[in-house]
């Protein structure tokens, strides 16, 4: 017959063993360190926002959106739409942008509210619904929110976690935010902000 007796016996046991590994520093400790040196060897561990810097020298197709009141400038020709009407430019900056848009090549798309806007003419600061399309030589904008951000087979610097890598091949960029910046200081592309994963195959890289 099966004896319940011995399980029981086993159970006293691995919960009085448990309780001595959780008492004891020394033996606690112990599986604290070789815990840590597996998460780190693994990846795993506490998932949170990864402070980063990149740039490249191409970039996909970008949907974003701004939550929070952001400042964009784009040199290049513009056709937007107010409240109070349509205009034409060649140069824009505005600023405390809420809303959504798109980068397609050198297409830009913006539609949401605005509360000032400054033309090479006349500045308006006043609240405003914008529907924009530039085609653009340099944009930027001080804080974004994209969607995830791939890019294949560029080539380009990453500085995350106080470590530089250059590098050539794919990056995968999970859900950026912060600071985009187009063709400037000769640079195409720089993205500068917060994000839950980095991924670079080719450098071995997998942050997140």
């Amino acid at each position: 017959m099966f004896d319940w007796k011995i399980v029981v016996t086993v159970i006293i046991v691995m919960a009085l063993a448990a309780g001595y590994v959780g008492t004891n520093p020394m033996v606690s400790g112990f599986f604290d360190t070789i815990g840590g040196k597996l998460s780190s060897l693994t990846g795993s561990g506490s998932k949170g926002s990864i402070e980063f810097t990149f740039n490249a020298d191409k970039y996909p197709n970008i949907e974003f959106s701004a939550k929070n009141p952001t400042n964009i400038t784009v040199i290049g020709n513009t056709t937007a739409t107010l409240k109070s009407g349509t205009f034409s430019t060649k140069s824009m900056s505005i600023y405390n942008f809420t809303g959504s848009g798109s980068i397609r090549g050198n297409e830009l798309i913006l539609n949401g509210k605005i509360g000032k806007i400054e033309l090479p003419e006349i500045t308006i600061a006043v609240q405003e619904t914008i529907s924009s399309n530039s085609t653009f030589t340099s944009m930027s904008a001080d804080y974004l929110t994209a969607k995830d951000i791939t890019i294949k087979g560029t080539t380009g610097t990453l500085t995350a976690r106080g470590a530089t890598t250059q590098f050539s091949g794919d990056i995968t960029i999970t859900s950026p935010s912060g600071s985009f910046e187009f063709y400037k200081n000769n640079v195409v592309f720089t993205l500068s902000g917060s994000a839950s994963k980095i991924t670079i195959p080719s450098a071995g890289i997998n942050i997140g």
